[in-house]
């Protein structure tokens, strides 16, 4: 439904005999993508054919981790000596970081488990990678992926000193269409569960659509939204979830290659 009524749904404005004047439309375009700003306030449908993860397919993930009797948040080392997986998603312009540590399998084609989620707002690059040094003292981290396009590249380094297994995703074509089909795979085979309080993971997810660049390429990017960023927690995930081959064949080899 759309937002005919902004005071009821975005803000409270003192209203005139002029009618409302306080609503700053430039900043609410900041804050919303054109096709979220014309479905909520505009009255406009988006079509959502192009959006890669489904709201069905999401909603299997929901999981009650106080059933994880083998993860204790509260205590120093919450998941024992198991392996875990991170993946970090850097800030941007106006975007949160987030930090998931996720357990992976033990067994072929088994349940990815979505531990725990931090997500990081307005702190310095040193002061995150602080905060992952630590994690990795309170987790058996076997491998942590990052995005070093852009100011991740400054984590890294500094990751690297005391994690220097740490590795690093640089985007491309390729690559994020890699953790992208790799994500949806694991998603769609019910193969990973986060608790169902984490609404925001749902959300990010919903707001990777397949786009194309000005040379035709098909390719995937993020609607930003003030609760989900540009889907940081959602790449972030992808990020942890990059360490598993996209395929794996019944005798534990890989049949996927992609192409240039």
């Amino acid at each position: 439904m759309c937002r005919q009524n902004l005071a009821q749904n975005h803000h409270h404005p003192r209203r005139n005999g002029g009618g409302c004047d306080l609503f700053d439309i430039k900043q609410l375009k900041l804050e919303y993508s054109p096709e979220d700003f014309a479905n909520l306030f505009a009255c406009k449908f988006i079509d959502g054919s192009l959006g890669v993860f489904k709201l069905s397919a999401l909603e299997q993930c929901y999981a009650d981790s106080s059933d994880w009797h083998d993860y204790r948040a509260d205590i120093l080392r919450p998941f024992g000596n198991m392996p875990v997986w991170g993946g970090y998603d850097p800030s941007r312009s106006r975007d949160d970081a987030s930090f998931v540590i996720v357990a992976p399998p033990l067994e072929p084609q088994g349940t990815f488990r979505v531990l725990a989620r931090y997500k990081w707002i307005g702190q310095s690059l040193r002061w995150q990678a602080e905060q992952i040094k630590l994690l990795t003292q309170r987790y058996n981290f076997t491998y942590i992926g990052m995005d070093t396009t852009g100011p991740g590249l400054g984590v890294l380094e500094m990751v690297q000193a005391f994690y220097p297994q740490v590795t690093p995703i640089h985007y491309g074509l390729k690559t994020k269409t890699h953790l992208v089909l790799k994500t949806q795979d694991v998603i769609n085979t019910n193969r990973i569960h986060w608790d169902a309080s984490l609404t925001d993971i749902a959300g990010a997810f919903l707001t990777v659509k397949q786009t194309s660049t000005a040379n035709g390429h098909i390719t995937y990017s993020a609607n930003r939204t003030a609760e989900t960023g540009h889907a940081d927690v959602a790449w972030a995930i992808m990020h942890a979830l990059h360490n598993e081959p996209l395929a794996t064949l019944p005798s534990g080899g890989s049949d996927f290659a992609m192409s240039a």
